[in-house]
C-alpha cells in the first residue's frame, strides 16, 4: 500500500496564497515572493556563477510558476519545489543560451 507523506511545511498556506494570486490578488503574490525569494535566489546562484543570470533566472522562475498556476493548482500542489525547479531550469537554459555551460553540463 502506498502511504502518502504529510504536505511540506507551509504548503497548505502557500496553496491558499497561490489560489488567491492566480485570481489576481497582488498581496498574495507578494507574500509568496517574500517567503520564497531567498531560497530561490540561492538556487539561482548555485546554478550559475553570474549574478545577472541568477537574477534573470529568479524573475523568470517566479513568472513561469505564476503563469502556470491555472494548470498546476490541484490538491497535491506544493509551491516551493515547483518554483525551485523552474528557477534551476531557466538558469541552465540561460547558461546554454549564453554559451557559459561547461562541457560537463555544470554551471
Amino acid at each position: 500500500m502506498h502511504e502518502r507523506t504529510a504536505p511540506a511545511r507551509g504548503s497548505v498556506a502557500d496553496r491558499k496564497l497561490a489560489l488567491r494570486a492566480r485570481d489576481g490578488d497582488r498581496l498574495a503574490f507578494g507574500v509568496l515572493y517574500l517567503a520564497h525569494h531567498e531560497v530561490a535566489w540561492r538556487m539561482a546562484c548555485a546554478t550559475t556563477a553570474f549574478s545577472a543570470d541568477a537574477e534573470i533566472a529568479l524573475v523568470e522562475g517566479f513568472a513561469r510558476v505564476f503563469g502556470a498556476l491555472p494548470e498546476v493548482l490541484d490538491e497535491e500542489f506544493v509551491f516551493r519545489p515547483l518554483l525551485l525547479a523552474s528557477v534551476r531550469t531557466f538558469a541552465v537554459e540561460r547558461l546554454r543560451q549564453t554559451g557559459r555551460l561547461n562541457p560537463a553540463g555544470l554551471a
